[in-house]
């Protein structure tokens, strides 16, 4: 049984992570939840390309609060080969699990059971304590998410305000149902946030948009991260004339809001309702469109209008003034 912690925007996280497990073919079953960390029995290797789980866990114990996971780890079957070290964090409204003085206690009762040693600076075996509202989870960490940092849109040769963070922009290329090998359109795609994690995950890459500074941006900043997409310029309400119908197993995109990012003289609702009828068209049976749109755009009407069945969907806060809305919906 593995633990997940899920990160910002819950519950996107959880769409996520089942979304990567759909399109891995892995079966599941949930065992239970602390809130945020949510308790699965799989029947293959969790997911680990997610952008919004930082954590996974293979789960050891549970217990109410910092005294109660004492007494569980006592009494658990743990077993660790070579060294360890206990590192203990909380999510918010948590009950204090007193890090500091958790971490030594579990750290003498673990050594003392196992016969392993404590090593603080390079261990075998990191085991992960999350202290959650509901209860804490304790196992040996088998994945911890690597930085995005890196992939920051002012970090990479081309910016624009419009950008995606690089970790939203990889959970909607897991919800469209993306793979290895898999082919994934991004008809808006800006300064390529969509198109870099998609070639991160391992697609084949297709990206274009109407702007051609975009496209050239787009192109500069997969060069500098050493990744490829075939690229296109031109108006996403005729991408079939740009790839082809039934060409792309997958769409993934963000297209603009007229905020920071320009729709060329389009109304908002106008170019969500004539791009539709495109992406249905571009799309294979059976291939999934993850989008994201202001929450004033009737995302579901237009999903149903030309033809796609809607899935689910979810509203994020971005700012005061700003909700986005990311669905994903599915060509029959």
């Amino acid at each position: 049984m593995f633990f997940l912690l899920s990160g910002e925007h819950y519950p996107l996280p959880r769409m996520e992570l089942e979304s990567c497990l759909a399109a891995d073919g892995v079966r599941w079953q949930e065992a239970g939840s602390l809130g945020r960390v949510a308790l699965l029995d799989l029947d293959g290797p969790p997911p680990t390309r997610m952008g919004l789980t930082p954590e996974i866990g293979e789960l050891a114990c549970t217990a109410d609060d910092a005294e109660g996971l004492i007494a569980a780890v006592t009494d658990s079957p743990l077993e660790l080969a070579g060294s360890f070290v206990v590192r203990a964090s909380t999510v918010p409204k948590a009950f204090d699990c007193g890090a500091t003085r958790l971490e030594p206690r579990l750290g003498d009762v673990i050594g003392e059971r196992t016969g392993a040693p404590v090593d603080l600076h390079d261990p075998d075996t990191v085991l992960r304590v999350i202290a959650t509202p509901e209860g804490a989870v304790m196992g040996p960490r088998v994945h911890q998410r690597g930085t995005f940092d890196d992939r920051k849109s002012d970090r990479r040769p081309y910016f624009h305000p419009s950008s995606l963070a690089p970790k939203l922009a990889r959970a909607m290329v897991n919800l469209s149902g993306a793979r290895s090998q898999k082919t994934l359109l991004d008809p808006f795609c800006g300064t390529g946030g969509i198109p870099i994690e998609a070639a991160m995950v391992g697609c084949r890459v297709l990206a274009s948009d109407i702007d051609p500074k975009m496209v050239a941006g787009t192109k500069a900043n997969l060069d500098h991260l050493d990744l490829e997409a075939s690229m296109a310029t031109g108006d996403a309400r005729h991408v079939t004339e740009l790839f082809g119908e039934g060409s792309v197993d997958c769409i993934a995109t963000d297209p603009p809001y007229g905020r920071a990012a320009s729709t060329w003289g389009v109304g908002l609702k106008d170019l969500f309702s004539e791009v539709f009828p495109a992406l249905f068209a571009v799309l294979r049976p059976g291939g999934l469109m993850c989008m994201g749109a202001p929450q004033q755009v009737p995302l579901e009407t237009l999903c149903r209008d030309v033809g796609f069945k809607y899935l689910q969907g979810v509203r994020i806060r971005v700012h005061g003034s700003l909700t986005r809305h990311i669905c994903v919906a599915e060509r029959p």
